[in-house]
């Protein structure tokens, strides 16, 4: 009985991402070259749930750096402060870092 349970248990902990973390709104990936870094930078960009159905409204943007680690939680957080009118649907862009380490350690 203990070992069902068990597995049961896991198997709730291992699907529930896929069951109750649906964000709303459209993703997509793009990119920039940078001259001062001579670098690419990929971007992901989720846009508001209400993106699709009138393109000429303005929407504040949040842009967020190490954004490969932080985009995911974002778009969760701002997409349930949305449903719940908590906060006003906005743009995400998140700026991926390409040497993590060197971006964000402190120099002398």
């Amino acid at each position: 009985m203990i070992k069902k349970l068990v597995i049961i248990t896991l198997i709730f902990f291992i699907f529930q991402n896929n069951c109750f973390a649906k964000i709303r709104g459209a993703s997509k990936i793009d990119g920039l070259y940078s001259t001062i870094l001579s670098e690419q930078r990929d971007l992901l960009i989720q846009l508001p749930n209400s993106y699709s159905q009138n393109k000429n409204l303005r929407y504040p943007v949040i842009y967020l750096t190490d954004g490969l680690r932080n985009f995911n939680h974002a778009a969760g957080t701002l997409d349930l402060l949305t449903q719940s009118d908590e906060a006003q649907e906005m743009i995400i862009v998140a700026i991926k870092n390409t040497h993590r380490a060197r971006d964000f350690t402190p120099t002398y």
